[in-house]
């Protein structure tokens, strides 16, 4: 529930952000109206076999292998999905300079046809817009979902003990949807094209192999106020020539993970040992506005990490005479890191997506390499406070933690007059 409850600020953030870009001015009846839709999609495919599970595997505790059948592969995905969007008035530049992006929520109904997977629903925002103009009565455009879902029938040791892929009942959702709009007359749109989603709790509760699902999707959608054609023609829209400026960010961060921990030589039955270690991190980055779409800098990075050199064994309580799982904590020195990163922010309408790449200068932990990734969704609504969600990894594919950060953005002092972009 915790981290629900961060979502839900995150999202509650993002629809201050939205009000304060649309303004006021809504209000009047001279004003063109904010573009609204509501609309259906359903995919259907398959899922990707990147883990054991996946690929039909059975866990034989006794011999601590995997045992393969084709029967136990999960192959089919499906997924109902209802959504509400809004886009930006036709008068405003930002609608023909991010090429009419819209935003909204949705709930999706994800099936994988195996009962050790459940029966998930999930809850996310959405964000979409143009890529090419072919015709007046055909588009490319991309939508991306971001959420929270839940009710998995997730790992359980005894219970469901082949689901390496689910690890706890909340997961996150992110999918990416490239599709064509066929524009039907009576304020209909018919698109059609693949999606790829993803689910995983981003190390929060092992194991978490995750699923990796592709499908191709078929959605129709109805418009209120559909004004895409306005804008294209509407040259005087333009954006607006931004300073070029050093802005400080400082980000704290606060989360949990838990580890994958080695059973040789313990009395462990499983590598899943239920805890989780607290993280903390800081972060300071001078970032360079290059223009309305971009900002770019360095990060200093800190993280304190519990879980660095942990380790577990099936101990006897002399108290009662049962055996136990029992956790014990590494050096302390080991768990501080510091890393120096290279910080990316592309800013879109009402958000930014942002991807670190960086390099521990202090690093305690053995198990991952020196190199890290840090990539998520900042929102910044009103004045210099912000918050972001993102995915700190190694190897760009092994998640570490979740990423629940708040934040503090400096402004400093125009550098020179930015070139119009």
């Amino acid at each position: 529930m915790y981290y629900l409850r961060l979502l839900i600020v995150v999202g509650w953030l993002a629809l201050l952000s939205i009000d304060a870009l649309a303004g006021e001015s809504s209000k009047s009846e001279e004003k063109p109206k904010m573009p609204l839709s509501w609309g259906v999609r359903m995919d259907v495919g398959g899922v990707f076999p990147t883990n054991d599970f996946v690929r039909g595997g059975h866990f034989d505790l006794p011999r601590q292998t995997w045992e393969y059948s084709e029967e136990r592969e999960v192959h089919d995905f499906s997924d109902f999905i209802i959504q509400m969007n809004a886009g930006v008035r036709p008068d405003r530049w930002q609608a023909r300079a991010y090429r009419n992006p819209y935003y909204g929520v949705g709930v999706a109904f994800p099936r994988f046809h195996d009962e050790r997977l459940g029966k998930p629903v999930s809850f996310f925002g959405t964000y979409g817009a143009r890529i090419a103009h072919i015709t007046n009565w055909l588009k490319l455009n991309y939508e991306i979902n971001f959420g929270y879902s839940t009710n998995w029938n997730h790992y359980d040791r005894f219970k469901n003990p082949d689901n390496v892929a689910v690890g706890w009942k909340h997961n996150a959702h992110v999918a990416l949807f490239p599709y064509l709009k066929f524009v039907i007359p009576g304020g209909f749109d018919l698109k059609t094209g693949v999606s790829i989603t993803h689910f995983s709790n981003g190390a929060t509760t092992m194991p978490n192999r995750g699923l990796n699902n592709y499908a191709v999707s078929v959605a129709l959608s109805y418009n209120l106020n559909d004004s895409e054609n306005m804008v294209r023609r509407d040259t005087s829209l333009r954006a607006p020539h931004v300073p070029l400026r050093l802005e400080h960010d400082v980000t704290l961060t606060r989360s949990f993970r838990q580890i994958y921990y080695d059973g040789r030589g313990t009395d462990l039955s499983t590598q899943f040992v239920q805890y989780r270690h607290p993280v903390f991190a800081a972060s300071y980055a001078p970032m360079l506005r290059c223009s309305y779409r971009y900002r770019c800098g360095l990060s200093l990075d800190f993280m304190y990490d519990e879980s660095v050199g942990a380790r577990a064994d099936y101990v006897l309580d002399e108290a009662d005479g049962k055996m136990y799982e029992r956790v014990w904590l590494g050096n302390k020195r080991d768990r501080f890191n510091l890393g120096l990163s290279a910080k990316n922010e592309l800013i879109m309408y009402g958000f930014s997506f942002f991807l670190n790449i960086g390099y521990d200068i202090m690093h305690g932990d053995d198990s991952l390499t020196r190199m890290y990734e840090v990539v998520g969704v900042k929102i910044q609504p009103r004045g210099p406070l912000y918050a972001s969600v993102g995915v700190r990894a190694a190897y760009f594919s092994k998640a570490q933690y979740i990423a629940w950060s708040l934040g503090y953005d400096f402004k400093g002092k125009p550098l020179r007059r930015a070139d119009r972009q």
